[in-house]
């Protein structure tokens, strides 16, 4: 049996010994049909030598004859091959094309090359062992996918092949191919998330993206129709870019507005500022229901001195902030202390003589001991961590969302309000006669173990400890504890005075959440609460009426009370809850979005409420290259 291999100019011919042979004989042609009497011959060939001075890419046949004493054999079956380079060209002018996940590559032809090999992967130095690699691309550019794994930086190179094998790798070049969109916000009716900050992405980085609701402006576009007629009606049922801020390191959504943290420190808010939310740097509100001048459409800038702040978090109407050196501002609506100090200094003429207890101006808070690392705010109550995994809370505590028994508010600090605020809902029931609340910080009752982040609901807290577990506290009324394995919500908490005529289950103490571990972020809505693990899996449990938790469960007085994971969501990096839908951003940058849709605040293009999630549309993911490293 004949073996033949390529070379640069060359074919090699090698065979196996023939018993009594002395030598061999080689005879080739240019075309089929080689035999003794027509074709060339080289005598005295030796198997495995090279038979040299021919034409690249030229075929040609071969036969091989063994020869003794006695004469010459009949030749060997006919082989053929054709002389190529060694190895192929190393291929140059390699570019790469962005897209959603994806990227082209292609570069310039290499001579003589039959195919290429593409390798990509998430390690520089490729081909490496972790590295894929695409084979027989026959023309020099390729399409490749499915480029969807955290942190995005892949490397790709290419290879020529030829007959005589696989050429050197080219130049290796580097794309950032994670979706841009990391941040994520939920507010009542509207949502937003931020461009990433990452340098390599290029263009204009930490822009805000929003939509839903627009009624007071809070999707900071401009587009809103403050003061004009049926302005409580603007919606946008799609993503749209925010043209006046970028550099946007955090972002908060309240009940109708809009907070982001920029690179520089500084803080700018736009959308609903009825009760100083927006920091109006001690402007005096007055407004109109119709026409609420103080309200803006797009971003102003908070007056901090000096902008140093770290952190943001939004409440219902109330905005907070911390500053590096660890103190906590505050500043909006302030009714039960949610400020964390008493004030009464924001007239509002449309009631008359009645006042709401706000400020405009961003104040220090005072009472907490230690530096606080990290906030969170909550319908009428605000929380923070301090560095050594101590919470603080204040605000409204009819429910025990303080972690801590507290006695009745003031009545000089909660004042009175009109009877348009008395309807008996969970979310405008408002009692001062039975209001409980702190306007002072206070230690949240012991919780073992170290607390790395909290978030608020209506009338309940979350907080998240450095072991992976939640634990929860508040009201309970749709089991948003997560820790009530009974049917009967009310035959398994304490109870706690909403109103002269409510009452609902609830636990002062914090306990932990049944069935979580290895969880990395939490984010309470009004009534329902999402859990982040590590995994990349998302669990929800609370209210889900409108179908925010996600379960395909269908719409009505539903909910649940210890968390499911909320099937079709992996890879997920990001999550938030609004007041009744959920959030979430998969490693591909892709944002997804559940729950209660009415204001298109899913961003799917429609206004149909949905119990699973759906992609927001209209965002755009483009894929940058850089030099690989």
């Amino acid at each position: 049996m004949i073996s033949i291999t390529s070379g640069n100019g060359e074919i090699t011919l090698t065979w196996g010994d023939v018993p009594g042979a002395t030598s061999y004989n080689v005879y080739y042609l240019t075309y089929p049909g080689v035999r003794t009497s027509n074709a060339r011959q080289l005598v005295g060939a030796v198997s495995g030598n090279p038979i040299t001075g021919l034409t690249n890419t030229q075929a040609y046949y071969f036969a091989v004859t063994a020869v003794n004493a006695a004469g010459e054999s009949v030749a060997s079956s006919e082989v053929t091959a054709m002389p190529m380079p060694a190895l192929p060209g190393i291929p140059g002018n390699v570019r790469l094309v962005g897209g959603f996940a994806e990227a082209t590559l292609d570069w310039q032809v290499v001579p003589y090359a039959t195919s290429y090999n593409v390798y990509y992967g998430i390690s520089p130095g490729l081909p490496n062992a972790t590295s894929t690699v695409i084979t027989g691309v026959r023309i020099p550019a390729q399409l490749i996918t499915g480029l969807n794994k955290a942190p995005g930086r892949y490397y790709f190179r290419v290879t020529a092949v030829d007959a005589s094998g696989e050429g050197s790798p080219s130049v290796e070049l580097a794309a950032i191919a994670q979706g841009t969109f990391k941040l994520v916000s939920g507010g009542y009716g509207h949502s937003a998330v931020v461009r990433s900050l990452e340098p390599a992405l290029g263009g204009i980085a930490g822009t805000v993206w929003t939509w839903g609701d627009n009624s007071r402006g809070q999707l900071g576009d401009s587009s809103s129709k403050l003061g004009k007629p049926n302005d409580s009606f603007t919606q946008r049922l799609t993503t749209a870019e925010i043209s006046y801020v970028d550099r946007v390191s955090a972002i908060a959504s309240g009940y109708h507005h809009t907070a982001v943290l920029l690179t520089d420190r500084t803080i700018k808010t736009w959308g609903m500022n009825t009760n100083g939310q927006l920091g109006a740097n001690g402007q005096l509100l007055t407004h109109s229901l119709s026409q609420p001048a103080t309200n803006t459409d797009f971003p102003r800038s908070v007056s901090l001195a000096p902008p140093a702040m770290t952190a943001i978090a939004a409440g219902f109407q109330h905005t907070v902030a911390l500053k590096d050196d660890g103190t906590v501002w505050a500043w909006g609506y302030n009714v039960l202390g949610t400020l964390g100090y008493a004030s009464m200094d924001c007239a509002n003429p449309v009631y008359g003589q009645f006042f709401w207890t706000c400020s405009d101006v961003p104040t220090q808070l005072t009472g907490i001991t230690g530096s606080v690392a990290a906030i969170a705010g909550g319908y009428s109550h605000t929380l923070a961590v301090t560095s050594d995994g101590q919470v603080w809370a204040w605000g409204r505590n009819d429910t025990g969302q303080l972690g801590t028994l507290a006695a009745n508010c003031n009545r000089s600090i909660t004042q009175m309000l009109p009877s348009i605020l008395q309807a008996q809902a969970l979310d405008t029931v408002f009692d001062p006669a039975t209001q409980a609340c702190n306007t002072t910080p206070t230690p949240v009752n012991a919780i073992p173990g170290s607390i790395v982040a909290v978030s608020a609901g209506m009338r309940h807290s979350l907080a998240l400890m450095s072991d992976g577990t939640v634990w929860a506290w508040g009201g309970n009324y749709y089991g948003q504890l997560g820790y009530t394995p009974a049917v009967n919500l009310f035959t398994n908490s304490d109870t706690c005075v909403v109103t002269t005529a409510l009452t609902m289950p609830c636990s002062y103490d914090p306990k932990p959440v049944l069935g979580l571990d290895h969880v990395v972020a939490i984010s309470a809505g009004t009534q329902h609460n999402l859990a982040l693990k590590g995994d990349g899996t998302v669990w929800a449990w609370g209210y889900n009426a409108m179908g925010q938790l996600g379960t395909g469960a269908a719409a009505g007085f539903v909910y649940n009370q210890t968390p499911k994971q909320v099937p079709g969501l992996t890879g997920i990096i990001s999550i938030a809850a609004g007041a009744y839908h959920s959030l979430a951003v998969k490693n591909d940058g892709t944002v997804w979005a559940w729950g209660d849709n009415t204001q298109g605040q899913l961003g799917d293009g429609s206004k149909t409420n949905r119990s699973s999630p759906v992609q927001v549309q209209g965002l755009r993911w483009p894929v940058v290259i850089i030099p690989g490293r």
